[in-house]
């Protein structure tokens, strides 16, 4: 009996805690207008625009940074411990219909690497990213700056996306090479 009365508790609590950042989130992020976002777990946000549409679920560890602008369509699942970087000169765009695994990274800006200057001492490029609709990108997908990933691609766990891929294709590796078109 007290076993299941902890597990109530339990999940009512987490429940709660699920509703508080949920509010806190929609507050500091002026997304008050979002309807059915549900935030699972703590979320960081130490970006500078971020605009979700409608059913978005994110996940708990979920981090979104930086100095631009964050797009988030309708209907996105964002998995635990996924970080979103967007930089003033880039931003990220996701689609409508887009779930994004757990330990996914998505980074619009790189360090230079001319030789003749220590790495942390050049400036950053950026460039930004557009996730298009009905995309799935599996567990620990990076994706670069500059990457185009359109409409329905599938990308498989582990791979790596830098640059502009076909649409509904289904993609794996790393670097991300086109294994066959989705049926």
């Amino acid at each position: 009996m007290r076993r299941k009365i902890c597990k109530f508790l339990f999940k009512a609590l987490r429940k709660i805690k699920s509703g508080v950042n949920t509010v806190l989130f929609k507050y500091m992020t002026g997304n008050e207008s979002a309807k059915g976002l549900r935030i699972e777990g703590d979320v960081g946000f130490k970006a500078r625009s971020i605009k979700v549409g409608n059913n978005v679920k994110i996940f708990n560890n979920v981090v979104f940074w930086g100095d631009g602008d964050i797009v988030i369509g309708d209907n996105v699942h964002i998995g635990n411990n996924t970080i979103i970087y967007a930089s003033a000169n880039g931003g990220v765009t996701i689609g409508n219909d887009v779930s994004i695994a757990a330990n996914c990274y998505i980074i619009d800006t790189n360090h230079g690497i001319a030789r003749d200057k220590k790495i942390n001492a050049q400036a950053n490029s950026s460039e930004k990213i557009v996730i298009g609709n009905d995309v799935w990108l599996a567990a620990a997908t990076m994706v670069l700056k500059g990457s185009v990933i359109p409409d329905g691609v599938v990308v498989g766990a582990n791979a790596l996306v830098n640059g502009a891929l076909e649409p509904y294709g289904v993609y794996v590796g790393s670097p991300v090479r086109k294994i066959k078109d989705r049926v």
